[in-house]
């Protein structure tokens, strides 16, 4: 019965160990684990900082194009309509008029 004894408390003994080494482990990996959230978040905020860059671009480059639609189309309507002639305008009112 004395043998029993000491190779129940020899397993005990191993069990204690085990239950430390475990308990080790499982503090590193939730340190590991910590440290992968952080850097799942650091990449995160860069992946929203590049979406933000990237939509300024695009509504940069969208007014730029209205832009520059806006002037050709405003190009083409002064090429398009003829100069005022001397009959037009309030340039040809007479000294008559303006005293009737």
């Amino acid at each position: 019965m004395a043998e029993e004894k000491q190779t129940v408390a020899g397993a005990y003994a191993k069990l204690d160990s085990h239950e430390r080494e475990c308990a080790l482990r499982y503090e590193a990996l939730g340190l590991g684990i910590a440290h992968l959230a952080t850097e799942q978040e650091s990449i995160k905020d860069g992946i929203r900082a590049g979406l933000k860059i990237l939509a300024a671009i695009a509504i940069s480059l969208i007014g730029w194009l209205a832009l520059q639609v806006y002037e050709l189309n405003r190009a083409d309507a002064m090429r398009s309509t003829p100069p005022p002639t001397q009959s037009e305008g309030p340039a040809n009112v007479s000294a008559t008029t303006i005293r009737r």
